[in-house]
């Protein structure tokens, strides 16, 4: 069994390292194409994290890139609470929707989920606690339009309306849950969504900023660049989940401050550039170039999805 597990573990690392790198992959193809560059091909590496072959304006280049994303609430090197809030969810979410799966009884129940404030749950919970929030909802049908609130131990915001305690026979929900909310809908209801990884306070921080070029421009001088004409490091905000965007308004962010000024001082890469994908902005930090800025619904017209075919 022992092994088994073992085994398990590796298959699961080893396909969570290929989606980093897929979507290492796909994320850089799309920066390199907003900045007007064709990608005629794009490989997996380490340190750098990719190697691009692109034209522009007729000239071929190759490119070593370094990737790293940007998180609001994590400084370099530090945990971020909403991505641990939000990696586990994930795994919460495939399986309450793999029971919903074969629960007709529950078609019509849409459900919310608030974890308690730093308190995520443990990866060998994961299965058990979804099988009770599913329990809950068996044991408390709601018809269409009816709603029922169950309340955890810690105190919600004072303008919510108190909640039916949570039920002490479920013991992982009173000890990581602080609500669960439950509605009878007219409707198929196949996702229900956590409100801890729903909303955060994102925008750009200067110490954040400042730490990853420190901490890039270290690391770069042990990297194995072989022949590219350019190093590149790209910060990058993708948008999902909330806790990797860097907001709308990238003129507000004082990029010619000391700090960052001072961080690229002795840069380890020939461009240093932030981008957040979700807002169709980026910044050329190092050496140095306007912010360039699109309209964000452009991107979103043109049917952008992450599929493999761009990879």
């Amino acid at each position: 069994m022992m092994m088994s597990t073992k085994a398990e573990r590796k298959k699961a690392s080893e396909r969570e390292i290929k989606q980093r790198k897929r979507q290492e992959r796909w994320e850089t193809r799309q920066f390199l194409e907003c900045l007007g560059y064709q990608v005629t091909a794009i490989r997996s590496s380490e340190k750098p994290d990719t190697i691009a072959y692109v034209i522009k304006d007729g000239v071929k280049q190759k490119i070593g890139i370094e990737h790293t994303s940007y998180v609001v609430d994590a400084v370099h090197g530090q945990p971020s609470m909403g991505m641990r809030y939000h990696n586990v969810w994930q795994r919460i979410q495939a399986s309450i929707n793999h029971r919903l799966s074969h629960l007709p009884e529950l078609e019509h129940t849409a459900g919310w989920v608030l974890f308690m404030r730093g308190n995520p749950p443990a990866e060998e919970c994961v299965r058990d606690l979804a099988g009770e929030i599913i329990a809950l909802a068996r044991e408390f049908p709601l018809a269409p339009g009816e709603q029922k609130t169950f309340q955890g131990s810690q105190r919600c915001e004072p303008r919510r309306p108190p909640g039916i305690a949570m039920p002490t026979h479920y013991p992982l929900l009173c000890q990581y849950i602080e609500q669960v909310r439950l509605q009878g809908t007219e409707c198929s209801v196949r996702l229900w969504p956590c409100l801890n990884t729903s909303s955060s306070c994102v925008g750009l921080s200067t110490k954040h900023v400042v730490e990853i070029i420190k901490a890039y421009n270290s690391k770069s001088t042990k990297y194995v660049w072989g022949n590219v004409d350019e190093r590149w490091l790209l910060i990058a905000a993708p948008g999902y989940p909330v806790f990797k965007t860097a907001g709308p308004h990238p003129e507000w962010f004082e990029w010619d401050c000391l700090e960052i000024k001072a961080a690229c001082r002795a840069p380890g890469f020939d461009r240093i550039y932030f981008w957040d994908r979700m807002y169709c902005w980026h910044k050329e930090i190092y050496p140095g170039a306007p912010i360039v800025k699109k309209e964000w619904r452009a991107q979103a017209s043109a049917g952008d999805t992450k599929d493999g075919s761009q990879l």
